[in-house]
């Protein structure tokens, strides 16, 4: 029952599941970050091709969708970016000025190796983002090390290792450390094995707070009653038809973890 006294902000990324690409490289189209009363969304210019007064009809759909979720005194952060890269780097500048002592993520190993990949494919050097601001240029640095994914048996036989029980790392010189949700979450109920239904957010969140991520029933009945929510057809759908409700979605997996 014990509850440490550490900070903890967390972060979601959603990738472009319209254009065509090899699986694996999908490039980040928002970034959400939530600390407490402090939310900040940035999402790329491109996504929201032939949207106006976005600004505003997002904060009316937090408004809507999130009011349970919101404190009086929350400050919201609306930031349009030009790239996938420049949206990372300005969510991680204001984790930077907010300083939390953690920055959790659902199954990091989805969102950050995405993030560095938009990073250095537009040029921007890992270690100007992840460092915080204070460090000196010649001796920042950052580097994601994969944790083990296999172990090895006795016998040599070779067994894949569950996401929630490897372990990554992000290695960089900053006020917070990047950590795994979902690894935290397993690790101090190891005692009670594996959980039932998975450890998909959806399924953590209904068992502990009988809550789920936002599905947006009411527009899939009214206009494709046949998508399942989750599923691939469900974020292709939402991404096309849905775009700033898509954004609320992004926002609440941080909220909801928090």
């Amino acid at each position: 029952d014990y509850i440490t006294s550490n900070t903890v902000a967390v972060l979601d990324i959603e990738t472009d599941v319209l254009t065509p690409c090899k699986s694996g490289e999908e490039k980040p189209i928002m970034v959400a970050l939530t600390f407490g009363n402090k939310r900040i969304i940035s999402i790329v210019k491109s996504f929201l091709e032939g949207m106006s007064d976005v600004e505003n009809k997002l904060r009316s759909l937090c408004d809507k969708y999130l009011a349970n979720y919101t404190p009086a005194d929350t400050e919201l952060i609306i930031d349009i970016a030009e790239t996938p890269g420049q949206s990372i780097k300005n969510v991680i500048q204001q984790a930077h000025k907010w300083m939390p002592d953690f920055i959790a993520i659902w199954n990091i190993n989805f969102d950050l190796p995405k993030m560095n990949a938009a990073l250095i494919d537009e040029g921007i050097r890992l270690e100007d983002v992840y460092s915080d601001p204070s460090i000196p240029v010649p001796i920042r640095h950052a580097k994601y090390i994969i944790g083990s994914h296999q172990k090895k048996k006795s016998n040599g036989q070779i067994t894949p290792i569950h996401w929630t029980e490897q372990w990554h790392t992000m290695e960089c010189p900053a006020s917070f450390y990047f950590i795994d949700a979902g690894c935290v979450y397993r690790r101090i109920r190891v005692a009670k094995g594996m959980e039932p239904g998975g450890y998909s957010l959806d399924n953590i969140l209904n068992k502990n707070l009988g809550i789920r991520k936002l599905k947006f029933d009411d527009l899939l009945e009214a206009e494709a009653p046949h998508i399942r929510p989750s599923t691939l057809a469900w974020h292709q759908f939402m991404q096309k038809n849905y775009k700033l409700e898509y954004a609320v979605y992004n926002l609440f997996d941080c909220i909801s973890v928090e």
